[in-house]
């Protein structure tokens, strides 16, 4: 599957992990919650919505990057590998809300 970009009000539905593995992601940053991993081409720093929200939180921002050869489209960062796992696969409505300036 392929990953549109996601731009500002567009709005699709993505299978979503979760993922646990600390340290540094792609862009540079330190895993942390509120980020998530994606495919190319969504671009760092760009602030999606997860519906329903995943772990109770609703917007996440791009801050690394997943295996092309991965089922779902974006990873959730966890820092309770027991929770991610527990997340499993689901399919979420994913919202585009902002670029990074």
């Amino acid at each position: 599957m392929i990953v549109a970009v996601v731009v500002p009000s567009s709005s699709t539905t993505e299978l979503v992990t979760a993922y646990c593995q600390a340290g540094t992601t792609a862009s540079g940053e330190q895993t942390h919650v509120g980020i998530v991993a994606t495919r190319e081409p969504i671009p760092f720093g760009t602030r999606i919505t997860l519906k329903p929200a995943a772990f109770g939180r609703h917007t996440y921002v791009v801050e690394d990057r997943m295996a092309s050869t991965d089922a779902a489209s974006i990873d959730v960062f966890e820092p309770s590998c027991r929770r991610a796992i527990d997340f499993g696969i689901r399919s979420e409505r994913v919202t585009g809300v902002s670029l990074r300036p």
